[in-house]
């Protein structure tokens, strides 16, 4: 598949559906095609289907390069009728030591006013234009990390206020954290994990109570393994899946497979979501029973990683394998913790794949699924069984009770017939590849019930089958209590394809079982071409290149055929044939339907499985939304926040994989270009442009669109150089090479000053620059400025301060865009003034600091 194939699949499908739900690795519409794809391609979309993909409100900030007449939003004027702003005049003295200072304490005032009594701030929303779109990019919770950051920079204006806000506004954070109540599965989903990851950790710093440090430790540290799940990849499967699907792969026999202790777990409640994960059911014969474990029991500890609750076990469980041993640390009634050992036991299953039914001579084969190995020893639809192993297969019944039982290269001696043939084969049993239920799942479930609502159920999937329906609350799945969309899809992984799964669901108020046997989840197809839309997406198909020996030009294809039909089904344009193609995995039979010299021919082909990894150069960044093509600016902040945080002395010494971190910077190392309309100089786009048009390339590659990004992912790649990342991207990146970014900054700083009131998105005149990047780019270069030091330190330091007082408002806030209304705007230029050295940094006549709350009650780490 080429990039914009790739691409395409995922965009067709996030943005006509995932306004409203997220996919569950549905199949045929795999969760690999729709949250992970190769970065390099650009989303050109004509003007009809723009306005199919209107549903978003978030699609002019997702999709930054659609044309500015598209309908995501309405014009209140016309775009080319506004007038843009002068750059600020500089030139003249620095603002008094006591101006600042002033205005500094206004500010901090501002926000400690606005700050609500549970410790979050809420942004106000102004009911212009991009309010809705305010509402999901600046949350709740990244609107307190962003506000906590500022407050944190100016502990000295009131420290006893100060310090007290801090603390709730951490809590707050953590308590959404602990809870499991802070998806990831929503728009602007980064920045609430991004902001808030920082904020922790610069909470974590500031205290000396090792209690305190302990606690937001352990949040930070799932802070980070969502971020990681959140990471894109070029690859078909990234790198966080990659791993958890060696352990399945059904070519390797000898790789350990997922295993569970057979325990249930207590929902947590308001009243009690710390101190451990309770023990709800202990299943008879399980891994649990036998490790000692009984019902009531608290779980403090697994692994050396400490369990405030059941959203910090299951997902460590998703990751354990059969024959492996647990350390756990458990405490019952009033006793102290005890340490116990419980060693897993093999339970994935085998996989036969024959979908059987009840035939007029007997239980006859309906169907061969994905995978099955009894397709290549002659196992054939309409085939009746009579035994296997010598056991009568009477009804469809009895065949699902020996299914059950299968394991992994089981040899199974099958009896069968068709009419007065019969024939005996035997049939090993492959490892059961992954299964999925075949529906997506709303985003964000603001219900406190736990579960899953379900959307858009795939026909014949394993659910559609089972009875389960649109809206139905998926409660629990086995003995496991589902406590959310992101337990869900961290669940989802440790189900075996071929088993049947007993389900609870809510359905009108009434609790329903459900038994679903699970279909076998595959990776995206390759057909080894690329295609391309005559005159743009909503054009004909057309063949653009053919992978040299690859199945379709085996198959007969050529460049310069129209493909009509895809599986019989009209592929008018671009757009249809690549929403249609999602719907097939590598493996499966597809018929093109193509024209040539006026003649339609139908072309049979098999879709490839994808290169192995070695041949794949990862490349994994970070978008508003986990899906999509990855974003420079959000990638490089991300990326510079889980270095931060994995540093042994200065951060929290968090475990964070190295590919993760070299996958990011490749990611931003393929936004680094070249400006050949200012004279070869070097700068960051904004996402990746291959397939885009000619004139959008020279536009997005021109540097003076760049001044809101340029230094934060020089930065980056710098803090991954410096860190000796293993990649050859960071490659000559060094402090000299980002002295350089900070000068051309300086240069073209003006060009954020003209869009600074900007009411729209961004401005295609003056460079796809757009309002929000003011804030943004100053805080970052003075970040950037304060890390290599020296003269360019007081050289931005003047321009910022400079900057900030000159856009300030009467009323004493800011604005970062007219629709977030100024409670961010006045954080984020807290936020820079806090880099800025100066005398107006002291002097405030405040009381004494106080010691900060003492984190909420919770067991003592056990002993070791």
């Amino acid at each position: 598949m080429g990039p914009k194939l790739a691409l395409a699949a995922v965009a067709a499908v996030g943005f006509c559906l995932l306004a409203v739900s997220v996919p569950s690795a549905p199949a045929p519409s795999s969760a690999t095609s729709l949250r992970f794809e190769k970065p390099h391609a650009e989303l050109s979309v004509d003007p009809a289907v723009a306005r199919a993909l209107a549903n978003s409100p978030a699609g002019v900030l997702f999709t930054p390069f659609l044309e500015s007449d598209q309908a995501f939003q309405q014009s209140r004027e016309d775009l080319k009728n506004w007038k843009p702003d002068p750059p600020l005049d500089l030139s003249g003295p620095l603002p008094t030591d006591d101006d600042v200072r002033a205005a500094i304490k206004q500010a901090v005032d501002y926000l400690l006013e606005k700050q609500n009594e549970n410790g979050a701030w809420d942004v106000e929303l102004t009911g212009s234009l991009l309010s809705e779109v305010a509402d999901q990019a600046v949350d709740s919770t990244a609107v307190t990390a962003l506000c906590g950051l500022a407050l944190r920079r100016h502990i000295k204006v009131d420290p006893a206020k100060i310090e007290v806000a801090l603390t709730k506004a951490a809590d707050v954070i953590m308590d959404r954290i602990i809870r499991g109540k802070l998806s990831t599965k929503v728009y602007y989903a980064v920045w609430r994990y991004t902001w808030g990851l920082k904020f922790l950790s610069g909470e974590f710093k500031a205290t000396k109570n090792e209690d305190r440090r302990a606690e937001i430790k352990g949040v930070a540290r799932r802070m980070v393994q969502s971020l990681l799940k959140m990471q894109l990849s070029n690859s078909p499967i990234p790198l966080m899946d990659r791993a958890r699907r060696a352990r399945i792969s059904k070519s390797d026999k000898k790789i350990a497979k997922p295993s569970n202790m057979g325990i249930a777990l207590a929902l947590p409640t308001d009243d009690n979501y710390r101190g451990g994960a309770v023990v709800s059911e202990v299943l008879p014969g399980s891994a649990g029973e036998k490790g000692g474990l009984k019902v009531g029991d608290r779980i403090v500890k697994a692994e050396g990683i400490k369990i405030e609750n059941a959203f910090d076990f299951y997902p460590m469980e998703t990751g354990w394998l059969g024959g492996q041993s647990i350390e756990l640390w458990v405490e019952r009634g009033t006793e102290p913790a005890v340490r116990r050992e419980v060693k897993l036991e093999t339970v994935w299953p085998g996989y036969i794949g024959i979908q059987m039914i009840a035939g007029p001579d007997g239980v006859t084969v309906d169907k061969l699924l994905r995978f099955s190995p009894a397709k290549s020893v002659g196992v054939e639809v309409g085939d009746v069984v009579f035994d296997i192993d010598k056991t009568p297969v009477k009804t469809v019944e009895d065949f699902l009770a020996i299914e059950a039982k299968v394991k992994p290269l089981q040899k199974l001696k099958f009896s069968l017939g068709r009419g007065s043939k019969k024939k005996a084969v035997t049939v090993e049993a492959a490892v059961a590849p992954e299964g999925t239920f075949g529906f997506a799942i709303q985003e964000e479930d603001k219900s406190e019930e736990g579960g899953v609502v379900l959307e858009n159920i795939s026909e014949q999937g394993a659910a559609d089958r089972a009875g389960m329906k649109k809206n139905d609350r998926l409660m629990k799945i086995g003995h496991t209590p589902i406590l959310g969309l992101d337990h869900y899809l961290e669940f989802e992984v440790s189900l075996a394809a071929g088993r049947t799964v007993k389900c609870l669901v809510k359905r009108d108020g009434e609790e329903v079982e459900v038994d679903v046997k699970l279909d076998a989840l595959v990776n995206p197809g390759d057909p080894q071409f690329e295609p391309s839309g005559k005159g743009g997406w909503g054009g004909a198909v057309i063949v653009e290149s053919l992978k040299k020996g690859g199945v379709s030009e085996k198959a007969g294809l050529k460049v310069g055929d129209v493909i009509k039909k895809l599986n019989g089904t009209d592929t008018s344009n671009l757009f249809t044939f690549i929403f249609l193609f999602r719907d097939f995995g590598a493996g499966d039979e597809v018929v093109l339907t193509i024209e040539r010299g006026g003649k339609e021919v139908d072309l049979k082909l098999m879709l490839a499985e994808y290169p192995k990894d070695a041949d794949v150069v990862e490349e994994g960044g970070w978008n508003y939304y986990p899906m999509g093509v990855a974003v420079s600016f959000a990638s490089a902040t991300t990326l510079m926040t889980l270095i931060e945080v994995a540093e042994p002395k200065e951060g929290m010494g968090l475990p964070v994989p190295v590919e993760s971190l070299a996958a990011a910077a490749n990611l931003i190392q393929s936004m680094h270009k070249v400006d050949t309309t200012n004279g070869g100089i070097e700068g960051y786009i904004y996402r990746s442009m291959t397939g885009a048009p000619p004139d959008r390339i020279k536009m997005s590659e021109d540097v003076r669109g760049h001044m809101g990004r340029i230094t934060c992912c020089e930065q980056a790649m710098v803090m991954a150089n410096e860190r000796k990342i293993k990649t050859a991207a960071v490659k000559g990146h060094t402090r000299d090479k980002l002295k350089k970014q900070l000068d051309l900054w300086l240069k073209h700083r003006g060009e954020l000053d003209k869009v600074r009131r900007f009411w729209h998105t961004h401005n295609y005149n003056l460079y796809a620059n757009a309002a929000y990047y003011w804030m943004y780019g100053h805080f970052h270069t003075m970040q950037a400025a304060n890390f290599v030091g020296g003269p360019h330190k007081k050289k931005v330091g003047d321009i910022c301060l400079k900057a900030l007082m000159l856009t300030r408002s009467a009323d004493g806030t800011w604005n970062d865009h007219e629709s977030f209304g100024p409670l961010v705007g006045t954080a984020e230029a807290l936020m820079i003034f806090g880099e800025i050295e100066g005398a107006f940094r002291d002097g405030y006549n405040t009381a004494a600091a106080v010691t900060p709350d003492k984190p909420k009650e919770a067991p003592k780490d056990p002993p070791k």
